[in-house]
């Protein structure tokens, strides 16, 4: 086990080049366009999940007004039919 006294040995030259690090080269590119990739993916998702949550509260809302609709209908026509009578 290694303590906090001393320097710490300097990596190699070859540390990690060509092995998934993103200190390198091709390895960088791979990796940026993975993240992009992540972050659109991600982003599609989200908007797939906003459209899920508008379709619900839409037809929530619409059921809703479709029964106030026919409460205030059914009343109206209530109010109608006692004046008449």
């Amino acid at each position: 086990m290694r303590t906090a006294k001393g320097p710490s040995p300097a990596p190699s030259p070859t540390h990690n080049v060509g092995e998934g690090s993103e200190s390198a080269g091709e390895g960088s590119a791979g990796a940026t366009w993975a993240r992009a990739q992540h972050r659109r993916m991600a982003s599609e998702s989200s908007v797939g999940l906003a459209e899920h949550l508008f379709e619900l509260v839409n037809e929530a809302l619409g059921q809703r007004m479709v029964d106030g609709f026919a409460v205030d209908a059914r009343e109206f026509l209530e109010q109608l039919a006692l004046a008449r009578g």
